[in-house]
């Protein structure tokens, strides 16, 4: 039996005693769901209420590799790489250089680094509200 963590392939080889010789291998798919929450709107209007948007996850990620949020002309509005999710001072508090942007639709992706090994891309988009 095996449990991997991740998509492993397996390759076994037997060679009888007359001398006979077999192999073979299996892919096992994981497909598991990633235990990440990434909200889909956020209201940075000083209410002490959904004012930061920020990455959730479970033990199964180890690090958040990288962060991006871009507005819908494609600028970079947003950026941090290397830190712990579920750490609310690495979250989008809705301003780009200072200045509060507009109610709208952000596009974000992040790369999370995986406990069990690897890595895995998630993406989305956010409503900004004020």
């Amino acid at each position: 039996w095996v449990r991997p963590l991740h998509t492993t392939t397996y390759a076994v080889q037997a060679q009888a005693a007359n001398g006979c010789a077999a192999s073979d291998q299996i892919t096992v798919f994981v497909l598991a769901a990633l235990p990440v929450y990434i909200p889909n709107v956020f209201s940075p209007n000083g209410d002490g209420q959904n004012d930061l948007f920020y990455i959730q996850a479970g033990n199964e990620v180890r690090e958040v590799r990288d962060f991006q949020i871009f507005d819908r002309w494609g600028t970079m509005v947003f950026g941090r790489a290397r830190f712990q999710p579920n750490d609310e001072t690495f979250g989008w508090d809705g301003a780009f250089k200072g200045i509060s942007q507009k109610p709208g639709v952000y596009v974000y992706y992040a790369v999370l680094e995986l406990a069990g090994g690897g890595t895995e891309m998630v993406k989305g988009e956010v409503l900004l509200i004020r």
